[in-house]
């Protein structure tokens, strides 16, 4: 949803570290305001959740996993959805 909604707000789901593993889950909040794949924009509510998996050396992030329901995404954007 970058860029292609307004008034986002990220919610820290979880957040979980493990040796140097280091897990993050949010979902973020905005609305539909500009095209996403070819959509046009209604202004409705969007929600997007995703996580993503840091391996950490010497205090610096070397590595990342990130993992997006775009098919949760992509559902909110069908015609008549709410």
């Amino acid at each position: 949803m970058p860029g292609r909604a307004d008034g986002d707000r990220v919610d820290l789901d979880e957040l979980l570290a493990d040796g140097d593993r280091v897990n993050a889950r949010w979902t973020r909040h905005g609305h539909h305001l500009a095209p996403i794949d070819g959509r046009p924009p209604p202004g409705r509510p969007l929600t997007e959740k995703a996580s993503a998996v840091h391996r950490v050396e010497a205090g610096r992030i070397v590595e990342y996993w990130i993992q997006i329901d775009r098919q949760g995404l992509l559902a909110q954007l069908a015609p008549g959805e709410a």
